[in-house]
């Protein structure tokens, strides 16, 4: 990823415009916490810009990471009434739904976010997380498609091993430890 700021960067010198350039600087300063510099990149986006939501979306990501959970909420809230498709944005107010203890207003981001893309990692990740406890067969189908993104691939292989361990399916059970270890599991 410090390698990507690097190409980024290049890519800006040699095409100053570029602004999907613009936003993964942006995106991969907020990864490592450079916080100052992505404000700065994504100051560049103008709000008619196709990568000005998704931009947005990393500012109130940053506040969320700081705990201004408030704040968050406002610029997530704030991005859907320009681009009300924005997964991203529905994504986040899910998440801040599950700190804030809300599980059902979080289920329902999380499924307005996957009526717009089903494939969403992030989304079925934490709708298997939230429907695990009452109907495990529905999390299953969630958890692989979570396993897409290599972001949620360890936590969801883990979590459907588990789910098949407590289904005496131990076969299964083991495949999926299987990858979570290849993917960097430690947990005991």
């Amino acid at each position: 990823m410090e390698q990507a700021i690097e190409w980024y960067q290049i890519l800006l010198k040699q095409c100053p415009n570029d602004n999907q350039a613009v936003y993964h600087l942006a995106s991969s300063f907020a990864y490592f916490r450079e916080d100052s510099k992505a404000i700065k990149m994504i100051s560049l986006l103008t709000e008619d810009d196709p990568y000005y939501s998704r931009a947005q979306v990393i500012i109130g990501n940053m506040l969320f990471r700081c705990d201004k959970l408030v704040e968050a909420g406002e610029v997530f809230f704030n991005i859907l009434k320009n681009d009300p498709d924005c997964v991203q944005a529905l994504v986040g107010l899910g998440q801040l739904s599950i700190a804030a203890n809300e599980k059902e207003k979080a289920i329902d981001f999380f499924q307005q976010a996957k009526s717009i893309d089903d494939k969403n990692s992030p989304a079925n990740y934490f709708l298997g997380m939230l429907t695990e406890t009452t109907d495990v067969d529905r999390a299953i189908p969630l958890y692989q498609y979570a396993t897409i993104s290599s972001d949620f691939k360890l936590l969801s292989e883990r979590r459907l091993g588990r789910i098949y361990f407590f289904k005496n399916d131990y076969d299964n059970a083991i495949d999926h430890f299987k990858i979570a270890l290849a993917e960097g599991e430690s947990s005991p």
